[in-house]
C-alpha cells in the first residue's frame, strides 16, 4: 500500500477514492444517475433523484469492502424525512441508479450485481493487465465483495475464462466451489460473455485519468454493454493470492519494474 501511494499523488487518487467524484470523472463509462448527499441541507437533491428512482443503491462514501451497500426501495418507507435520516446519519453518502446487469451475469447469482475486478498497470501509454476476478454474491447479498461474504474467482486476462474454482471465506478458512451454492452455476472453466467488449473498454478507461498508474476497475456486463461500478486506487492483493494458491511477490515487482520505466 505504501509503495502505491508512492506512484500517484493525493489528488490523482482522490480522483477514485472520492466516490461522486470518480462517477463525474467516468460518466461516460458509469452510464447512469449518481447523486451526492453530504448533509441535511441537500435534502432537495434527494427529492429530485428519488422522482426518478424509486429504487437505488446506498454507498457510504468513508467505508470500502462493500461495508455499508444497501438497496433503498422507496416505497416501502411511509415517511420520506425518516428514510433520507436514516440514509445520512452516518454521514456522506452517494445515492445510485441500480444498475440491471445482464442475465448472463445475473444467472450467477441474481440478488447482487456480479462484477469484474481487472487491475491494470499503466505507463508511458502503455498497459499491463495484472489480473482479474469474477467476483459473485451469495444468499440474499446485494454486494459480490469477498470480505463480504462473496465468492471470488481468478480470470483469464485475456480469454475471459473463468481459471480457478470459486473461493468464499467461512470462518478462518477459505471454502471452493465449482458451481455457485445458490444458483447451481458453473463457476470453474465457465466464460465471462462479450469479453472482448471489456478489454477495449479497459483500453479506454486507464487513458482518462493516466497519471493514476495502478487501478482496480470494477466493471458490470449489462444488455447494452460494460459499464463501470467505481474504480479502486489501491485494489487489495488478497483475493488474487487466495484464488491462485500463489504469492504476489514476483508479479508485485514486475509490476514495479514497469511502472519505473521511462520513455528513452
Amino acid at each position: 500500500m505504501y509503495y502505491l501511494d508512492s506512484v500517484s499523488s493525493a489528488e490523482t487518487q482522490e480522483k477514485f477514492n472520492n466516490k461522486y467524484l470518480c462517477s463525474r470523472i467516468f460518466d461516460k463509462y458509469y452510464k447512469r444517475d449518481v447523486a451526492e448527499i453530504r448533509s441535511k441541507d441537500d435534502f432537495g437533491i434527494f427529492l429530485l433523484f428519488i422522482a426518478e428512482h424509486k429504487r437505488f443503491m446506498v454507498k457510504p462514501e468513508a467505508f470500502s469492502l462493500g461495508v455499508g451497500i444497501r438497496i433503498v426501495d422507496v416505497d416501502e418507507f411511509d415517511d420520506v424525512v425518516k428514510l433520507f435520516a436514516d440514509i445520512i446519519k452516518n454521514g456522506c453518502v452517494v445515492l445510485e441508479e441500480l444498475v440491471m446487469q445482464s442475465e448472463s451475469m445475473a444467472a450467477y447469482h441474481s440478488e447482487s450485481v456480479n462484477t469484474i475486478r481487472f487491475v491494470t498497470a499503466y505507463n508511458n501509454g502503455r498497459t499491463e493487465y495484472v489480473y482479474a476476478l469474477l467476483r459473485m454474491g451469495v444468499s440474499d447479498s446485494v454486494v459480490d465483495n469477498v470480505y463480504s461474504g462473496g465468492i471470488v474467482a481468478q480470470v483469464d486476462t485475456e480469454t475471459g475464462r473463468v481459471v480457478t474454482p470459486g473461493f468464499r471465506r467461512e470462518g478462518g478458512a477459505f471454502v471452493t466451489f465449482d458451481r455457485h451454492p445458490d444458483t447451481d452455476a458453473q463457476i470453474t472453466d465457465s466464460t465471462i460473455p462479450r469479453w472482448g467488449e471489456l478489454l477495449d473498454t479497459i483500453n479506454e478507461l486507464v487513458g482518462v485519468v493516466p497519471e493514476q498508474k495502478y487501478v482496480g476497475w470494477d466493471m458490470a456486463l449489462t444488455d447494452d454493454g460494460w459499464v463501470m461500478i467505481e474504480g479502486n486506487a489501491k485494489p487489495s492483493f488478497g483475493s488474487i493470492q487466495v484464488c491462485t494458491g500463489k504469492g504476489f511477490r514476483s508479479k508485485f515487482e514486475h509490476i514495479k519494474d514497469f511502472l519505473a520505466e521511462t520513455n528513452n
